[in-house]
């Protein structure tokens, strides 16, 4: 998709932050609910998600959350994964990978892609289900 908008001349379409960042396109400043244009960014999409509450499964929405500084159109992508594994060593190596993803080692890899890290208290709350993670 990106490669096509960029190879048409007056096109417009969307794509992730990331993906448009990476194919050399420009992005729209867009209205929010408090009526500041703001920029795609992985600051801004992370504010938008700080002014959630998730569900019970951490499952979650940022469209036009308020906040002068929140992206109104950002989406979200999760890990699903069996509460239980085949086996103690399948479990134990699932957790790990998890658990990296979410420490802040694992966090920090996320702003030079141009995506977004986990608000703090969605992080904690994802780190803490790990433990529902058996064989």
């Amino acid at each position: 998709m990106a490669q096509i908008v960029k190879s048409t001349t007056g096109a417009l379409g969307y794509v992730d932050f990331s993906t448009a960042t990476a194919a050399g396109l420009h992005a729209a400043s867009v209205k929010n609910s408090a009526g500041d244009y703001v920029a795609p960014s992985s600051a801004s999409a992370t504010a938008a998600a700080t002014q959630v509450t998730p569900k019970a499964n951490l499952t979650f929405s940022t469209a036009d959350e308020p906040g002068a500084t929140s992206y109104p159109i950002t989406y979200q992508s999760w890990d699903l994964v069996y509460s239980v594994q085949p086996n103690a060593s399948d479990a134990a190596l699932l957790k790990a990978y998890l658990g990296y993803l979410l420490s802040s080692a694992g966090q920090a890899l996320l702003t030079p892609l141009n995506l977004s890290p986990l608000p703090s208290s969605i992080d904690s709350a994802a780190v803490a289900q790990l433990s529902k993670i058996t064989s």
